[in-house]
This record gives C-alpha cells, structure tokens and sequence, in this order.
C-alpha cells in the first residue's frame, strides 16, 4: 500500500501558484493501460482527506480500490462510471487551497478514524461505524484486528464453514462445465410427452422371464429411443473441433448416461448403443451401477461418448435445463412421470405425462433439427412398442 501512495504522489500535478491541482490514474502495475471506472466514493463538492477511498476500478485482472494521495475539495470527476480511462489521464480535478489556508477548518470538516482501505470496505461491508471504535494503531489508526474485536464486543457471530477442495471427479466436472458455459452458445428446447402407453408397456415387460433379474426402468426405453432417433438426426451425434473449424459427424452412436454419485455426477458410456436390445441396455445399465458401487469403473467406461441422456426422475425432478457434455454437439434431459389431465379425442382425462429438455450448440444446431429429434423421440415413446423391435 506505501508503494501504490508514492506512486499516486509522483503523478499527481500542481501548477505553482495554483489552488487547482490534476489526479491522474496511476499505473496499477502488472503492465496495465487502462481501468473502468466501477465505483466513485466521493461526488463533486466533497472534500477528502489523504489515504481515504476515491474510486474503484476494475482492470482485466482485478478490482482494485484507489485512496487519494492528496487533501481538498473535488472539482470534477474525470468520467462516469463505466467509463474507462488510460494510465495517466485525469481521474479528477481538486481544490486544495482551503487546505493550504485554512488548514484547521478543513482539517475540522474532514476529521475522519483513519484506516486502511481495507479495513474501510470490511467496516461498510458489516454496517459498521468506524468512529464508534478506538484505534491501536500508530496516530489511532483503526487496523483489522480492532475492527474484529470490535465485531467480537457486539456479539456478531461470525458462522463456521467448511472448507471442500476441488479435486477428483468434482474437478472434472468442474472444468468440463466451465469449457461448455464459455465456450458453445447453449439453447434449450422443451417438449412434454404423453407416457401412459409407456408406464404400460414397462410393467408388462418387467413380467418377462428374460427381465426376471435385470431392473427395468424407463431408462432403458429413453436411451433406445435416442439412439434410434440421433439415427434419422446425426447433426446431433456430433461434437465440434473449434481449432480445425470443423463439426465431426460420429457414425457409431455412443450414449453417455448421467448418474448421480456421492463423488460427483458420472458418465458412463454404452458403445453402440443402436445395435443394443432393451434387455442389453438395461443388463449393461445393471452392471454400470454394480462398478459405481464397487469403484471399478475405469477410463475407457467414462470416455468416448457421442450423445449424453442426464435423467432427473428418480430424484423426483419435473424439468431441468441440462448442460452439454463438451464437446459433445447436445444433450437430453429427461424428467419425472407425472400424473395429470390429457386430452384424448378432445376428451379430458387423467394421463400420465413425460417432460423433455434438449440442450444443444446453437453454433452448430439450428433450432428445427433439433425439434425435429425431440419429435422423434416422443413419437418413440408414445408408441413404444417399436423399440421392442
């Protein structure tokens, strides 16, 4: 903090005889040019002593709080905030010779605890008056460990956390959803579908002596009728590779599957999916749980997925925007089996219904095609018994 006030001191500029003086915006260091001006703490007819708070600005790198280097009363502001000015010009004009004459006036109008800035923003951040509390420091200045002594005398509770690193499976995800927010242009298109013929068609299934042992839920029947869909819509089945400029069109179909784990959400990956049975997809989804379970799932059943099914209905959850699985090109997520009114032949009757959310790379993705698949796959759905097939 010295350093950055014999900084501010050296650029500042008086004309001899003058009771005018410029402030211009010092050099912050790490090579900046230039700041937007966030934040000013004083407007024009206010007075300021040295070492109190004058503007904040924001730099491509940080915000950063500038304390005056001088005493007097501000005569203009050098620009509005959200203005940005380069190092050097006027930050703003200043008045500084009723400081020169009447010293103790000013001095008596200006009488403010003297603190560091940091301490000033911890106090405006808690509501605290800083007048109200005696300084340790040299001259009275108020240092942090008053401030939080100060905090402890009034009975403020300061509330435990605890702190989580970010690694693992969590620092994965971590990355991946930061790659997917910044990179691709997400959208998301949303469809509800009747389920009753499905709710029917998997208990019916489940009686089967070849399900006798395999669990059986709607998964399977979701993942089957994506795969066949992204058949009749490959855009979808794509990933982009944005250094090359090109969209990669996958002809095999890999189905990533989003599973909640005390670690983090996972993605295991059914290869082929197309070629896969109802009974396969649901003996494979078996022995993808028993590995979570036991921790022995490895790379290569986490890695190589073309499109990804995140579902939510276990949790009992009714909509979601899923996130793209980057670089994949889209995502579908599935939702809870709700009951509720339908209309039949313009008749009102109670139905069971389905909801969809397809999230995908507008760069890539138009908004028909990927309707287009969200269609298919409700036409699936609602007559499922084509996926027996």
């Amino acid at each position: 903090m010295n350093r950055l006030c014999k900084q501010l001191r050296r650029l500042w500029q008086t004309k001899e005889g003058a009771s005018m003086a410029d402030y211009q915006l010092p050099d912050i260091g790490e090579g900046l040019v230039a700041a937007e001006i966030v934040k000013w703490f004083v407007q024009v007819g206010d007075t300021i002593r040295e070492h109190e708070p004058l503007v904040e600005v924001m730099t491509d790198k940080a915000t950063v709080e500038i304390t005056a280097a001088f005493s007097g009363e501000i005569v203009s502001l050098g620009g509005n905030e959200g203005d940005t000015l380069a190092v050097g010009q006027i930050l703003c004009t200043y008045n500084n010779s009723e400081y020169t004459s009447q010293t103790g006036t000013l001095k008596s109008k200006l009488q403010r605890p003297l603190a560091a800035p940091s301490v000033r923003k911890e106090a405006r951040i808690r509501n605290i008056d800083l007048a109200m509390i005696s300084g340790s420091g040299p001259k009275g200045r108020i240092l942090l460990q008053d401030l939080q002594s100060s905090i402890s005398a009034s009975s403020s509770v300061i509330e435990p956390t605890e702190n989580m690193a970010i690694r693992g499976v969590r620092k994965a995800i971590f990355d991946n959803m930061m790659k997917a927010t910044s990179k691709a242009v997400l959208c998301t298109a949303m469809m509800k579908i009747q389920a009753t013929a499905l709710v029917k068609l998997r208990k019916e299934v489940r009686e089967l002596p070849e399900y006798q042992n395999v669990p059986i839920s709607y998964l399977p029947f979701i993942i089957k009728a994506t795969a066949k869909a992204l058949q009749q819509h490959p855009l979808l089945n794509a990933s982009v590779d944005e250094e090359a400029l090109i969209i990669q069109l996958h002809k095999n179909i890999h189905i990533g599957v989003a599973i909640a784990t005390p670690a983090g959400l996972m993605v295991p990956v059914i290869r082929n999916t197309l070629q896969k049975s109802l009974l396969e997809i649901a003996m494979e989804l078996q022995e993808i749980r028993i590995k979570m379970v036991e921790n022995t799932l490895d790379r290569k059943d986490l890695t190589g997925s073309t499109f990804t099914v995140s579902s939510t209905g276990e949790s009992g959850g009714i909509f979601a925007t899923p996130i793209v699985n980057y670089p994949e090109a889209a995502i579908l997520g599935v939702h809870a089996i709700v009951k509720e009114p339908i209309i039949v032949n313009d008749e009102i009757r109670i139905g069971q219904t389905l909801t969809m959310s397809c999230t995908f790379d507008h760069r890539i993705i138009d908004g028909a095609p990927a309707g287009a698949f969200m269609q298919e796959v409700s036409d699936l759905l609602e007559n499922p018994l084509r996926l027996l097939t």
